[in-house]
């Protein structure tokens, strides 16, 4: 499931890996993806997988205004991956038992802030 959500088209990761070659051998991969990921989840997580690279990207204007620049992050591919996988398992284990906030909407299928924003401005 996690390595069905991984974009395409992004950019590579810290170690030049792509979402892409995930996908491709998803078969092969997932059985050792997931054993891997249990084993840091009660090691922890790798040193490396917690740095990310800041990259500015110019939008238009004035190239001495930081106001016109945009910013991403490059993270750790697989780090990306086991958070992705854990998100997925915490929403479907508090949804199971009913633990899920009544009033959250963020990581709720067809939910999103944009639903507060709506309800708040009927209230209103």
């Amino acid at each position: 499931m996690g390595i069905k959500k991984l974009g395409v088209g992004k950019a590579k990761d810290l170690v030049e890996l792509q979402a892409e070659y995930l996908k491709w051998g998803s078969n092969i991969l997932a059985h050792h993806i997931t054993k891997k990921s249990n084993h840091i989840i009660q090691q922890g997580l790798p040193t490396d997988w917690t740095t990310s690279l800041a990259i500015p990207l110019f939008k238009s204007g004035d190239i001495n205004n930081p106001s016109t620049y945009r910013t991403i992050m490059i993270n750790p591919l697989f780090a990306k991956l086991l958070r992705s996988m854990l998100e997925n398992k915490i929403r479907k284990w508090a949804e199971e038992r009913d633990k899920h906030g009544k009033g959250k909407a963020s990581f709720t299928p067809k939910h999103s802030t944009f639903d507060h924003c709506i309800t708040f401005k009927h209230i209103i």
